[in-house]
């Protein structure tokens, strides 16, 4: 009798232990809930006020507001938790957009989806951070005030937060924005980023964005983009910042005509984060207009300073057909580079020139010449023309001719212009008066 009593009384335990869980992990999960009030998530603000808790023993409930922004403006948002927290506390939200909100973005998201619940999302809590599953909801419906039609498939993906690095993965359906004259049309969307601190915009990570097809069609104007990658990375060493994107369209439709393997990369290296970081603040606190129209001299006098001494450096590539031998390219560079014992002084921009180093150069073949004509649509009557406006510039010396085709180059370092790598200090004379500007 002794060893049953002994034995019911462990089941019995075990029993009211296994009855408390759900009310443990609720608690948690009602802490966890009401003390998520402000957080930044790659580059987003998100505010958000629980106005109301329900609690129950499997199941709780919360209503609330969220304030949610990425930089373009802010949008209200009416929130609703369903909290299930038998064992594993999972959280199944749904968002609505509040009918009056401070932002053109808020009004064109309202416009919309009105007030019908958008976007839901499922996330399930972990003791290292969270994996939320998004979706949002398919729409058809014409636009306000006689505006186009709007057909868009909805959304849905997928974010994954833990130890303060996150990443995410989605899939944007098509859409299609179109009246009787014509419209916009977006094949299927796909979209990744992971960051190592989703609070820091400017930590390492990397991101990339594909569409099949994006097509414009309208009276005025015809064309559509095949093939579209863009993939940016940024890295982060101690101050210095580093950035590359590369956009690659495998080809353009501009009427009849196509334009083949179009590639753009831009760098940004050894940018000072300090500059940066001030800039992102004041772009965040007025999203509508540019931040160094915003920037206050006195306070970023020094930062600007700083960030020249750097030596940071910015570079464009962008060319047109096979990597390995581009019927025609353009490259633009941009870097300060401090001359020895001269300190950068911002109130001395003639002192400043000294320290600058642009350069520029574009190639093309004449077959290039020969699409542009027909992509001119009538503008210019043939090739000769153009090349005979090229032989005019050739006999100046701006541009350069051999058996691979045209070449312009442009170099301005150390106080000196170089045409075609020959200097041209008359040119350079005309041009002092704009540059002291």
């Amino acid at each position: 009798m002794r060893k049953v009593a002994v034995a019911s009384s462990l089941a019995l335990a075990v029993v009211a232990a296994g009855a408390l869980v759900p009310v443990y992990v609720g608690y948690k999960a009602k802490h966890a809930l009401l003390n998520f009030q402000h957080a930044e998530l790659g580059g987003w603000l998100i505010d958000h006020n629980i106005e109301r808790y329900d609690s129950g023993y499997l199941t709780s409930r919360a209503r609330g507001t969220m304030t949610v922004d990425a930089g373009i403006g802010p949008v209200e948002l009416a929130v609703e938790h369903r909290i299930e927290h038998a064992f594993k506390p999972r959280v199944h939200t749904t968002f609505q957009l509040r009918p009056i909100g401070d932002s053109e973005v808020h009004e064109l998201l309202y416009d919309v989806f009105g007030e019908q619940a958008f976007l839901t999302t499922d996330t399930r809590p972990s003791d290292a951070g969270w994996t939320m599953d998004v979706a949002m909801v398919s729409v058809e419906k014409p636009l306000p005030d006689g505006g186009p039609m709007l057909a868009f498939k909805g959304m849905s993906g997928e974010l994954i937060f833990k130890d303060g690095a996150m990443n995410g993965s989605f899939v944007v359906q098509p859409l299609r924005l179109f009246d009787d004259d014509g419209g916009v049309e977006a094949s299927a969307q796909r979209i990744s980023f992971e960051t190592g601190d989703a609070a820091d915009t400017l930590a390492t990570g990397s991101a990339s964005y594909e569409i099949e097809r994006l097509s414009v069609d309208s009276p005025e104007m015809s064309f559509a983009l095949n093939d579209i990658v863009l993939k940016q990375s940024q890295t982060l060493y101690g101050e210095f910042f580093f950035s590359e994107a590369a956009l690659r369209v495998r080809t353009a439709e501009i009427g009849e005509r196509q334009i083949h393997d179009i590639k753009l990369l831009a760098k940004g290296e050894r940018l000072h984060r300090e500059l940066l970081d001030y800039l992102i603040q004041i772009g965040r606190e007025h999203p509508s207009e540019s931040a160094l129209l915003n920037a206050n001299f006195e306070t970023v006098r020094p930062l600007v300073t700083r960030f020249l001494e750097q030596r940071p450096s910015m570079s464009v590539q962008l060319s047109f057909g096979p990597e390995t031998d581009p019927t025609a390219s353009l490259s633009w560079r941009l870097a300060y580079h401090q001359p020895s014992g001269m300190p950068v002084r911002l109130e001395q921009p003639e002192l400043l020139i000294a320290g600058l180093d642009l350069g520029a150069l574009a190639t093309f073949k004449t077959s290039a010449l020969d699409e542009l004509v027909k992509l001119s649509d009538g503008e210019l009557e043939s090739i000769d023309e153009l090349i005979d406006a090229l032989a005019a510039l050739e006999e100046e010396g701006y541009v350069v001719r051999d058996d691979a085709g045209y070449r312009i180059k442009l170099d301005f370092a150390k106080g000196e212009l170089l045409i075609n790598d020959a200097p041209r200090p008359e040119l350079l004379m005309m041009l002092a008066p704009f540059l002291a500007m």
